[in-house]
């Protein structure tokens, strides 16, 4: 897991560790006398990636339960009030969703490790 207020930065670590995952890292291609590292779900390997699900978005609202609102499958500030209506044809389309609360951060959590995916946090909150 990942977690970063700095969201260049964390781009930045999502990039390289996808690239690991792969074994197209320079470092951990096979190439060279490199080790050959794989964990993309092929080959019989791990799957660690970092996919468009296994990101979240913590957002400070003083209107959601707890104050904290997630946006998942999205690493991306919005200085929006209404983040629904922002995001609302990518929420009908499933690619997103928000959720608020005490156990948002845990239920993404299990969700993602459960499937063995590596995961991106971009942090806003206090």
């Amino acid at each position: 897991m990942f977690r970063s207020r700095n969201l260049e930065y964390l781009n930045r670590i999502i990039k390289e560790f996808n690239l690991f995952c792969s074994s197209r890292h320079p470092i951990f291609n096979g190439q060279n006398g490199t080790k050959c590292c794989r964990f993309d779900g092929l080959k019989s390997s791990l799957k660690y990636t970092i996919e468009n699900l296994n990101l979240l978005t913590l957002y400070n609202r003083p209107e959601a339960q707890l104050g904290i609102l997630g946006c998942f499958g999205v690493l991306q500030r919005i200085d929006h009030e209404n983040i629904e209506k922002h995001y609302e044809n990518e929420i009908e389309d499933e690619k997103i969703f928000i959720d608020e609360g005490q156990d948002l951060y845990q239920s993404f959590i299990n969700q993602v490790t459960s499937e063995q995916y590596g995961m991106a946090i971009l942090d806003d909150t206090k």
